[in-house]
């Protein structure tokens, strides 16, 4: 799950402001990974049984899809 929270706030001329912040992989989810690099087919082209099961878990140490936030803001005029 994906949050984001964002705030307006007019300034002088018309101009705005908007403060943003944004978390990703809010509750820390364990989504499967399958690499590209995962062998689908064995030696005798008869697809293998571990095509398709997940090898490690995003959020596991080391994986890039972990919990991430940022803030950022955005000037109209």
């Amino acid at each position: 799950m994906n949050l984001r929270l964002s705030k307006g706030f007019g300034l002088r001329g018309g101009s705005r402001i908007e403060a943003i912040a944004e978390v990703f992989n809010l509750l820390n989810a364990k989504n499967p990974s399958i690499p590209l690099t995962t062998r689908r087919l064995s030696a005798t082209g008869a697809p293998l049984s571990s095509f398709m099961q997940p090898t490690a878990y995003a959020g596991d140490f080391g994986q890039p899809e972990q919990r991430v936030g940022q803030i950022g803001f955005r000037v109209t005029f």
